[in-house]
């Protein structure tokens, strides 16, 4: 809830910062395959961000 009253009026950057932790993350979580990737990043990292804005917007 922090970042969403920090970024409130910058959702462009919200995400875009958020994208940043999700790559960080895939890259720390790397599976031996290098081409293999982590399933539900985006859901933890970024997804929430727009479904809260689309909320957000309707009321």
């Amino acid at each position: 809830m922090r970042l969403l009253a920090e970024y409130r009026t910058r959702r462009v950057e919200l995400v875009a910062y958020l994208t940043t932790l999700r790559e960080e993350a895939a890259g720390q979580l790397a599976a031996p395959d290098p081409g293999e990737r982590r399933s539900g990043l985006a859901a933890r990292f970024t997804d929430w961000a727009a479904v809260h804005s689309s909320r957000t917007q309707d009321h």
